[in-house]
């Protein structure tokens, strides 16, 4: 099975949307492959984003940078989650003993950073 894809700049001009209002990724490290074909529309619309930025030790510098320079105008915020992990990192009896004890299943985790771009 393949898939065909096209970047975004070229699916806003085949189908003459005059906007794009909100742009969200999490593309597992290809987020910024992404902007850049994004460009165009980034610049013309300056849609609000939401952008995982975890995958690459690196993504929250880069990922900014870049889309600063597309339109200074942009303004950022960091948001760090923390993730659930109840029902695929932990075993029954780990499960059992967060019960027990009366703890979360909502642990700290290198995951889940996401670049609020406004």
């Amino acid at each position: 099975m393949t898939a065909k894809f096209i970047d975004l700049d070229t699916y806003v001009k085949r189908n003459n949307l005059p906007r794009v209002d909100y742009i969200k990724l999490d593309i597992e490290g290809a987020e910024l492959e992404m902007l850049h074909g994004a460009a165009k529309t980034i610049t013309r619309c300056k849609p609000k984003m939401a952008i995982s930025a975890y995958h690459k030790p690196e993504d929250l510098w880069t990922l900014a940078t870049y889309i600063k320079s597309l339109r200074a105008d942009y303004e950022f915020e960091f948001r760090h989650y923390r993730i659930d992990c109840a029902d695929y990192m932990l075993n029954d009896n780990e499960r059992a003993a967060l019960r027990y004890f009366e703890m979360s299943y909502l642990v700290p985790t290198g995951c889940e950073k996401v670049l609020y771009c406004k």
